[in-house]
């Protein structure tokens, strides 16, 4: 009897023993024919008869098997006749269950044919013949694979890879954050969508920018284990797993928008002038630290200077509020309105929860959301219509604190009476003093001794002892090496500071040792595709040593700065692209 309609009549009896009623195991169980196959033929004829059956009856029909213990079988063997009164409540009970019957035996035999259908798939797939991603493809009418594309519009960026996209919105005047959105083609996440404000993207999407997923430095690896070519990743709360070829996929994919985004906030604060301010907790730009006597002389200058109570030349305040709000027309406009806002913020507001010391300054913070709308406002920024950061802050220092230290010393009348006449007040307006404040990060063609050349590599080695967990190129540090060794060759040292740099190198308080282990380590990058922020940090040690106490001829000293220059231009590339992936996490706190 075929497997399934033996398993189909048990199910079909609730699984118990059709002569005693007690559950019966599948390792117990037997089909019985109710009436046993060595039945006397004549008997079977007169039991049909009685019953008014077929003489065609098929005693090995459904009608006539039940399930039984094997002792319950057993113990009918050879004792029990049948008669036509039993078989008849036997039919009642058989006939009933008939199409229960079959129907169980239908889904057992589909079941049966699916277990081989799988079999033959999880053939297939071990043999390299298929995929899950494949067959999920198939049955879903899927694709595959996204569309491989890198597509730019405006502050819209798609790029995409066969099994990852981005999409992201850069920053874009006035706004100075962006957003973002990965998808995977992976079968375990397929269709799951993950968005990132700016704060996750400059601090966790953009860490470790330039390097594979194997080496470690990228923020959202959790690790890597190459032998089963998986990757766990972190992308905001979600964990998961993919291949090592999605993880480097993911990463080339990110190394493209990385400098797209980072120059959309360069430019947006080019236009801002923000870049030389410190970006405060409450999104504003502290641009300038005074006292606080100095500010409540400031707020009460513009208090008694309000645009409705004068029609002098200062009169441009709406001193009504709490803060500093600039309410004039400019020379270049007629019409009277707001030209900046400025803001009281604490410059240690944890000062007085310590009880440690008393805070006496404050910072003054430039406002630019208020005044700044749309990208149309990028005209009245240039014209100073709306006044930058920076021309906030020129005005501040050349014009407004030079005129209210005058005013409030001019308040005194015996002052007054003594000097004969008041002081003349510079005029608000004045801007032909102005000088543009905000800085560029100085480079290697900008020196010409090397004393200007120690600072700047001093600079870089601070920055990167803070900055310990950036991603650089093997060739950066490679150019530091290199560096060390022609300032080996071309200076003198004296006996301390060649302790120190053999103290670094691992040499052995000889120039010749220290040069000879400087190059086994450019020998050893060789295997190295990247270091961290840590490594580079203590390999400029050796080489600000080198350039502030050794003693070089003057004529090597041109020579000297040259060839460093070339040695250390990748570093100072990758330094400057760190600086402003720093700069974008401030603007994120």
């Amino acid at each position: 009897m075929q497997n399934n309609l033996r398993r189909a009549i048990w199910k079909a009896h609730n699984k118990k023993c059709f002569y005693c009623d007690e559950s019966v195991s599948i390792r117990e169980l037997q089909i019985d024919h109710f009436i046993p196959k060595s039945t006397d033929k004549d008997l079977k004829e007169e039991i049909l008869k009685e019953l008014n059956l077929d003489s065609n009856f098929d005693f090995n029909g459904l009608k006539n098997l039940v399930p039984s213990h094997t002792t319950c079988n057993n113990n009918r063997k050879g004792k029990y006749v049948p008669t036509a009164k039993s078989f008849s409540g036997v039919l009642v009970i058989t006939e009933k269950l008939m199409s229960k019957i079959l129907s169980i035996k239908e889904e057992l035999d589909q079941e049966e044919k699916y277990d081989e259908n799988i079999s033959k798939i999880d053939t297939y797939i071990e043999k390299g013949h298929t995929s899950p991603e494949d067959l999920y493809n198939y049955f879903n009418k899927d694709e595959s694979d996204f569309e491989e594309e890198e597509r730019f519009e405006g502050n819209y960026v798609r790029v995409s890879t066969k099994n990852v996209m981005i999409q992201c919105f850069l920053p874009k005047f006035p706004e100075l954050n962006g957003s973002m959105l990965i998808t995977f083609r992976s079968l375990r996440i397929r269709d799951c969508m993950i968005t990132f404000n700016h704060t996750e993207i400059v601090n966790e999407i953009f860490q470790g920018i330039g390097s594979l997923p194997e080496d470690n430095y990228r923020g959202f690896i959790v690790y890597n284990d190459v032998s089963e070519n998986s990757t766990m990743i972190q992308l905001g709360n979600n964990r998961f797993t993919i291949s090592l070829d999605e993880a480097r996929q993911l990463c080339k994919l990110i190394d493209k928008i990385a400098p797209k985004y980072i120059d959309s906030i360069k430019s947006t604060e080019s236009i801002l002038k923000t870049r030389d301010y410190t970006y405060s907790r409450s999104g504003k730009f502290r641009i300038l630290k005074i006292s606080r006597l100095l500010w409540r002389e400031i707020l009460e200058f513009a208090a008694e200077h309000d645009y409705e109570n004068g029609t002098t030349e200062w009169h441009i305040f709406d001193g009504r509020a709490s803060y500093l709000k600039v309410y004039c027309a400019t020379p270049e406009e007629s019409i009277k309105d707001y030209r900046t806002f400025i803001y009281p913020e604490l410059v240690d507001d944890y000062l007085w929860q310590d009880f440690s010391s008393s805070d006496n300054e404050v910072w003054l913070c430039w406002e630019p959301s208020i005044l700044i709308d749309n990208e149309d406002d990028i005209e009245k920024l240039q014209n100073n219509i709306v006044w930058s950061a920076e021309y906030t802050y020129n005005w501040l220092t050349k014009c407004l604190i030079p005129t209210v230290t005058m005013y409030s010393r001019n308040k005194d009348k015996s002052v007054m009476r003594r000097f004969g006449q008041k002081e003349k007040f510079p005029s608000p307006f004045d801007n032909s003093k102005f000088t543009k404040s905000q800085t560029s990060p100085q480079l290697l063609s900008d020196f010409n001794n090397i004393k200007s050349l120690s600072k700047w590599v001093r600079k870089v080695q601070s920055f990167f002892a803070v900055h310990s967990k950036h991603y650089l190129s093997v060739h950066a540090i490679k150019g530091v090496f290199e560096s060390i060794l022609v300032c080996l060759k071309l200076c003198k040292i004296d006996i301390e500071t060649l302790e120190y740099i053999s103290g670094k190198i691992s040499g052995n308080d000889s120039v010749e040792s220290v040069i000879t282990s400087v190059e086994e380590k450019v020998k050893e990058l060789n295997n190295k595709k990247g270091v961290n922020g840590s490594n580079l940090e203590y390999a400029l040690r050796p080489l600000i040593a080198l350039l502030e106490e050794g003693d070089y001829k003057e004529q090597n000293e041109v020579m000297l700065i040259n060839v460093l220059g070339s040695f250390l231009e990748v570093l100072q590339k990758e330094y400057i692209e760190l600086l402003d992936l720093e700069r974008a996490r401030l603007l994120s706190k």
